[in-house]
Order: structure tokens, then C-alpha cells, then sequence
């Protein structure tokens, strides 16, 4: 499994990035808020990264934050959700609106995005607001204390995902009135055990 991606960005497409990593250049389709949010061509580039495997096709997609590639894993598998229609709901909806509609049951917003009818965002509703409910998807950082919302970020920049983060804090915030640091170390700690 590829899970990430960096090197130099060699062209932008409408839809891809061609990165050189090593000598060797990957395609690799990602939402337009990932496609912005790279920088001009020649820069250092890391984007996330999703290997959807078919039979006869390998096929990489890239996301400029944790959240999305997460997001974008959990509506692939969503019947009758393929990639270009999860790219297409991310690059219509950031993740934040996106949970929104889906926990709203916001049917109308979900239908702007091209190739999603009535009935596809019905199941969608369905069959992800109980997984958004419950999972780290579901709990923006902003929600939390200050310090918390720093460790998140920080273990997210060290290429945790946000269930692991959020896991390694609840273990970290046990104990009551210890500074930002020693949470955040007590919480690489909980990871390093975990691996």
C-alpha cells in the first residue's frame, strides 16, 4: 500500500498531479482542494495517498490532508459510490460541509454534485451517518481545548491519522493538569506501543 507521496510536482491537470518521486513519476487524482493547494510546478510537493486496485488497473489518489483521504476511503464504500464520484463530492463539498449534509440528511446539497442523484445520496446518507457519528470524521478539532487541538496537529503533521491521534489523546489527557508537552509526549508514547 501507498500511503503517501513526496517529491516534485513535474504538471497539474484538471483533475491529476504528475509527481516525480525518485526518477520515477506517479499520477495521481485528487479532489480540486487538493489540486490548489499544491504549489507551482518544480516545488517540493506530499500529498496522502489512496491505491484503489482493480484487476486490471492500479489507480492513485492523492489528498492534501489526513481527513480527506479518510473521508474519501469511507465514501468508496459506499455502494454505488466509485472514486470519481467521491473525488467529485470532495471537490464540490470540503469535508466539513460534506459531514454536515450527511448528518443534516441535506439531500438537496448532495445533489449539486455532479453524478450524485436523489437515490445515491439517500443511500449515502444511510449508509454513512452512523459511521460519521461515531468516527473521528465526525469530531472537528475546533471542538476541543486548545492543547488538544495542538497535539492533534501536531501528530497529524507527523503522518498519524486522525482515528490513531485522536486514540494516542484520550490516552494522553487520562491524567488531569499536565502541560501541552508532556501530553503530546505521553500520546507519541501510547503510539510507539501501539506499533
Amino acid at each position: 500500500m501507498i500511503a503517501g507521496l513526496a517529491g516534485i510536482l513535474e504538471d497539474r491537470g484538471t483533475d491529476a498531479l504528475v509527481i516525480n518521486v525518485g526518477g520515477v513519476s506517479y499520477r495521481v487524482y485528487a479532489p480540486l482542494s487538493t489540486l490548489s493547494a499544491v504549489g507551482e510546478i518544480g516545488s517540493s510537493v506530499r500529498v496522502r495517498t489512496h491505491l484503489h486496485v482493480r484487476e486490471d488497473n492500479l489507480t492513485l489518489y492523492g489528498f492534501a490532508t489526513e481527513r480527506e483521504r479518510e473521508l474519501f476511503e469511507l465514501l468508496i464504500g459506499v455502494n454505488g459510490i466509485g472514486p470519481k464520484a467521491a473525488l467529485g463530492l470532495l471537490s464540490v463539498l470540503d469535508p466539513d460541509k460534506l459531514v454536515s449534509a450527511v448528518m443534516a440528511e441535506d439531500v438537496a446539497l448532495l445533489t449539486r454534485v455532479p453524478g450524485i442523484g436523489r437515490k445515491t445520496a439517500a443511500r449515502l446518507i444511510l449508509e454513512l451517518k452512523g459511521k460519521l457519528e461515531t468516527g473521528p470524521i465526525a469530531m472537528p478539532a475546533r471542538g476541543l481545548e486548545g492543547d488538544s487541538q495542538q497535539i492533534l496537529a501536531a501528530l497529524s503533521s507527523l503522518g498519524y491519522s486522525s482515528i490513531e491521534s485522536m486514540e494516542a489523546l484520550k490516552a494522553a489527557s487520562a491524567e488531569a493538569d499536565l502541560p501541552t508537552e508532556e501530553k503530546l509526549r505521553k500520546a507519541l508514547q501510547h503510539l510507539a506501543k501501539a506499533f
